[in-house]
């Protein structure tokens, strides 16, 4: 059985990165059964092999049946669902890959490139968020005074949500009280792993973090492919998640 609490989607990146992870997994989408053909296909020593699948299988990305039987959990299907989906939204037109996804290298440009795409939205904004920042949170409500739908994921820590909740309420005006009610119903808290967003279904970005936990980079991505699997991934958290508490 799937076990619900593991962090699997959280270490999306984390496992992506590591070798054969990804080819073990694909394999386990189609009943992992042998283990001399699996460590042929994927090019593994014995010892990496059975080190990458007893992490996926902890993960809960991969789930044993019977004695050497192994199969792709509804998560590690999530998973290779939106890295297929990144994948071919990156292959789209190779030529012009670069106007297609760009890496943003500091946390300044990151807040910077995200305000933006904010003050551009006209339908959409789904975010996600490991910090507090006014200014963010400033661009947000004029957002909803634009009618723009927003709906926001939190990290899952007490001490920020208080910060966060004080920074809002400075900035929230009398007259913009039920815009503030509208927000609270759409905010949810949960343990992502790192910030991502999802601007009118053809903007998307996220962040990229260390083993600390810690800024490295970002990368936007244009198109609805990129848009659509980040998208996926803040469904999944916001469907888990647990509603902001109220502070006023």
């Amino acid at each position: 059985m799937e076990r619900s609490a593991d962090p699997g989607l959280g270490r999306f990146f984390s496992v992506l990165g590591k070798q054969g992870a990804i080819e073990i997994l694909a394999q386990a989408n189609e009943e992992l059964t042998s283990g001399k053909d699996a460590l042929r296909r994927t090019g593994l020593s014995q010892k990496l092999y059975y080190s990458r699948l007893s992490e996926l299988i902890r993960l809960g990305l991969i789930q044993r049946e019977g004695l050497r039987s192994y199969r792709t959990t509804e998560r590690g299907k999530l998973i290779l669902d939106m890295q297929d989906r990144l994948r071919r939204a990156l292959a789209q037109n190779r030529s012009s890959l670069p106007l297609e996804s760009r890496l943003i290298s500091t946390y300044p440009e990151m807040v910077s490139t995200l305000l933006d795409q904010i003050d551009r939205a006209a339908r959409r904004i789904k975010l996600a968020t490991r910090y507090v920042d006014p200014t963010i949170a400033k661009a947000v409500f004029d957002a909803l005074d634009r009618n723009v739908q927003i709906q926001v994921l939190y990290k899952s820590n007490m001490t920020h949500l208080g910060e966060l909740a004080l920074d809002l309420l400075e900035l929230v005006r009398n007259d913009v009280l039920s815009r503030a009610q509208e927000l609270w119903k759409n905010t949810r808290v949960a343990d992502i792993p790192f910030s991502f967003a999802v601007i009118d279904g053809d903007w998307s970005g996220i962040e990229l973090v260390g083993s600390d936990n810690t800024f490295l980079s970002a990368i936007e991505f244009q198109g609805r492919a990129a848009a659509e699997a980040v998208g996926l991934l803040f469904r999944h958290y916001y469907r888990i998640g647990s509603l902001f508490p109220r502070f006023w």
